[in-house]
């Protein structure tokens, strides 16, 4: 309730922040996914960034701007799909701002968190001869996309396939556990979050 929040630093530990920022017509679109999954696809990606450093998210601030036609049960389906996704890792949402919006759904997420000092996972770590591994599947998300922009009839695939891919695009998963578990045992030399893709992201590497 205060215009800014004050956090007590945990003695040891390094803070990790992380923003994004998403469009209407541009990273999500209404017309294909609820407000509910565009909230947790927002926190996801940052929940995404988090992991990628090996470290534990803490803390949420969102900053939105609503455009016109939002509705109040629109605001809370978007906070609910948020939550949705941050409560499994006990993240707090601990402020933000909102205004209003002329020409569609603006979104602002900053996720703070914390890991031991020296065990952040970083892009500049990997060396000649490291081997290269992914969680989860690659390409899972992008076919559920093409397939929520395509009509049912021309996908070649059974409704509970096509459900499967289409969930993986709305609900990813954050690989916090993971992130974390490399992190404490320093069994990767390099992180990153692959959300844009294998072949962009490896460039970052």
């Amino acid at each position: 309730g205060d215009d800014a929040a004050v956090i007590a630093s945990q003695a040891g530990q390094w803070t990790v922040l992380t923003t994004d920022l998403l469009t209407e017509g541009v990273h999500f679109d209404i017309r294909t996914a609820t407000m509910a999954d565009i909230g947790f696809r927002a926190a996801t990606a940052n929940l995404s960034d988090i992991a990628a450093m090996g470290a534990t998210p803490q803390y949420l601030l969102v900053s939105l701007a609503i455009p016109r036609t939002g509705t109040s049960r629109a605001v809370h389906q978007l906070y609910r799909g948020m939550m949705a996704a941050c409560r499994p890792h006990r993240v707090q949402l601990i402020g933000g701002d909102t205004s209003a919006s002329s020409s569609g759904w603006f979104l602002s997420l900053t996720l703070v968190g914390m890991v031991p000092p020296r065990k952040a996972l970083f892009r500049n770590g990997a060396r000649i001869g490291n081997l290269l591994y992914v969680t989860g599947t690659i390409g899972d998300s992008l076919a559920g996309l093409k397939l929520l922009n395509e009509p049912p009839h021309r996908a070649a695939l059974s409704t509970r396939h096509r459900q499967f891919l289409i969930g993986r695009h709305l609900r990813p998963t954050a690989r916090i556990a993971e992130g974390r578990w490399l992190s404490a045992h320093r069994f990767a030399t390099s992180a990153i979050d692959i959300s844009d893709g294998l072949s962009g992201d490896l460039r970052h590497i």
